[in-house]
């Protein structure tokens, strides 16, 4: 059976770290138990590659869930600096940071759904999923609007 992980101990020390001061991957990889393979410890290459594989998707499923923890738990979002490590966000830091992200995805999911809806044979639709396809697309026109409006 899989040890389990004692997010609350973990958050602990990572609390100690300052807002902005850069947590590096090593850190959390010795907490969360989930260290890097050694090639030399592998018979071939083929069996080294699966085992960083696979603990690189460990480690990163585990961050994923502390992230989430450290968030709901005590309000404190980890952002991610590629390749050195994660930093504690300032609260405005951290709001900007939901802001944008929000939007980010919003938009793109938008963007999605509506050339899904548009790129249609319209002649081979039934007329009250057409008018609901047009009603929706008003909606969404008001959404872009909306978010272009209050683009920073």
């Amino acid at each position: 059976m899989a040890e389990q992980i004692n997010f609350n101990d973990i958050a602990a020390k990572v609390l100690e770290f300052n807002e902005g001061e850069i947590i590096p991957h090593s850190f959390f990889r010795e907490l969360l138990g989930v260290g890097r393979p050694r090639i030399k410890d592998y018979e071939t290459d083929e069996d080294f590659y699966d085992a960083a594989s696979n603990a690189d998707f460990k480690y990163l499923a585990s961050m994923e869930k502390l992230r989430d923890h450290l968030l709901s738990e005590f309000r404190v979002y980890l952002k991610n600096e590629y390749g050195v490590g994660y930093f504690i966000c300032s609260p405005n830091e951290q709001v900007k940071h939901g802001i944008g992200h929000t939007e980010k995805v919003v938009k793109r999911k938008l963007n999605k759904g509506v050339q899904i809806v548009v790129n249609v044979d319209y002649q081979r639709v039934d007329v009250e999923i057409l008018k609901e396809a047009t009603d929706k697309q008003a909606a969404w026109s008001a959404i872009r609007q909306l978010m272009r409006r209050n683009k920073h």
